[in-house]
């Protein structure tokens, strides 16, 4: 059959935010299965923002945490805020005029901070433990030759 989205299904949603989430959520409503109810997920359906029938973006919010609980992120609009698990202050980038992230502005947006901040609090504590979480940021334990693979090797 024909590809069922327009031309350049990119455009509508070339700006918004997307997530790699979104291909469970995707996947599932292109193969017509219904997504599962036993818990919450962060995925959204694309279908209908590819094809032109919903024009509004596919999140307000996205969240990650990454490498077990050592590093938690949020993006909202044009800001994006990065918080590790032992740095007292956050950091945020304005990701309109800095895409590089390269300059942090978040003593001078210190409101935005706090609301963002919370935010990604109450997004944690809905959260379950990683199921690899890995021994640091680097995660060396679970890549080749790591600890936990070798143990597997035993």
């Amino acid at each position: 059959s024909a590809w069922p989205f327009p031309r350049d299904p990119w455009r509508a949603t070339r700006w918004s935010m997307r997530s790699s989430v979104d291909v469970l959520a995707t996947s599932l409503a292109a193969a017509g299965i219904a997504m599962p109810t036993n818990q919450v997920y962060d995925s959204v359906n694309l279908v209908p923002h590819l094809s032109g029938a919903v024009n509004a973006a596919p999140h307000d919010r996205l969240f990650w945490r990454m490498h077990g609980k050592q590093l938690f992120a949020m993006r909202e609009g044009k800001w994006k805020l990065i918080r590790l698990k032992d740095q007292a202050v956050p950091v945020l980038y304005d990701l309109e005029s800095d895409m590089a992230e390269t300059k942090d502005c978040a003593a001078e947006n210190s409101e935005i901070v706090k609301k963002m901040q919370q935010a990604l609090d109450d997004w944690c504590k809905q959260l379950v433990n990683p199921v690899f979480p890995g021994s640091s940021i680097k995660n060396e334990d679970w890549g080749p030759g790591g600890a936990n693979q070798k143990a597997r090797e035993k």
